[in-house]
């Protein structure tokens, strides 16, 4: 079975691992934990928001496939020999391993997944483009290795 969405969207910028706070519990003792109204809780909900309406039929149960594209809309400050390239590489925040997190996690609540532990390959990509958006690809009949 193979799975392709779409979200012509801003990819998002705050995730999990940003949004990490030291809290304190009643008693006063501190924990690390993520506020209520985060950035990152409020871009994992966001998210889910947009992948709920794309949703398979039936979420994925066996190993799987994984390729997620994020394209970033260009910096204003990008000369314009680098637009004509096409899309050119991403290499500042947010970090792509606390994306992952954060995309994989809003899918599995998504029901796209069953659960984030069937998954056996992730590639992810992400770079300044005019295709502005996120595209995500499972599948799990002929994951090439």
């Amino acid at each position: 079975m193979r799975y392709q969405i779409f979200l012509p969207c801003v990819p998002p910028t705050a995730t999990h691992q940003g949004s990490a706070m030291i809290l304190r519990r009643r008693d006063g003792t501190p924990f690390v934990g993520k506020a209520a109204g985060s950035a990152g809780a409020k871009a994992k909900k966001n998210l889910l928001n947009l992948l709920c309406s794309h949703a398979p039929p039936r979420p994925f149960e066996e190993a799987t496939c994984v390729t997620v594209k994020l394209v970033f809309p260009w910096r204003k400050s990008e000369p314009k020999y680098k637009r004509e390239m096409g899309e050119i590489p991403h290499v500042t925040r947010p970090d792509l391993d606390n994306l992952a997190k954060l995309i994989l996690d809003a899918a599995v609540d998504a029901r796209f997944l069953a659960s984030d532990q069937i998954i056996h390959k992730l590639v992810m990509t992400k770079s300044w483009g005019d295709e502005v958006g996120i595209t995500i690809t499972m599948e799990n009949d002929e994951c090439s290795t």
